[in-house]
């Protein structure tokens, strides 16, 4: 990036979500999958000039790592990417990529974690997936990824916990604050 002229910036960086977990259940089986973590968020300002070429870095979201075949089988997801912004005379801006959902028969836990950011005025972690359980065969059950956070750390999806028998059912995204 080069800047079209001397002068102040704001400066926004933010790192690729995580991936979902997948998981395949049998109709006769119960499964769960939570959503993906955010990636973290920096924002700086800084005086740029227009003499010099800055490198910026968009980090991917993260790839689901569900390869389909038999039942009853699932994946976490991949971490995604971390973004950052770059070049001489400015300290290097970073935002890392929120981890990916887990997947489970009965229970998905260990939440995926919000990535973290550095090198800025503010530097917020991205919002985690909640955990995901069910109780009984014939039930299925998601969560929604985390959010990312610009005001302050970004908010966690809502748990997802044992529905009624026979019961298909998930949470949805945390929203961005």
């Amino acid at each position: 990036f080069t800047p079209p002229a001397d002068g102040k910036y704001a400066v926004f960086v933010i790192g690729g979500g995580g991936a979902g977990g997948s998981f395949k259940a049998t109709e006769s089986q119960p499964g769960c999958a939570s959503g993906g973590a955010a990636g973290g968020y920096a924002m700086k300002t800084l005086t740029l000039s227009a003499s010099v070429t800055y490198t910026v870095t968009i980090g991917a979201g993260g790839a689901t790592n569900y390869s389909g075949g038999g039942n009853n089988v699932g994946s976490t997801g991949s971490t995604g990417g971390a973004s950052s912004f770059s070049g001489t005379g400015i300290s290097t801006i970073t935002a890392n990529g929120g981890t990916g959902g887990n997947y489970g028969q009965y229970s998905a836990s260990g939440v995926a974690s919000g990535g973290t950011a550095s090198g800025g005025d503010i530097n917020n972690t991205g919002g985690g997936s909640g955990n995901v359980t069910v109780s009984q065969t014939y039930q299925t059950a998601s969560t929604g990824g985390g959010a990312v956070g610009v005001l302050t750390t970004g908010l966690t999806s809502p748990n997802s916990l044992n529905p009624n028998a026979g019961a298909s059912y998930g949470t949805a995204g945390a929203s961005m604050v």
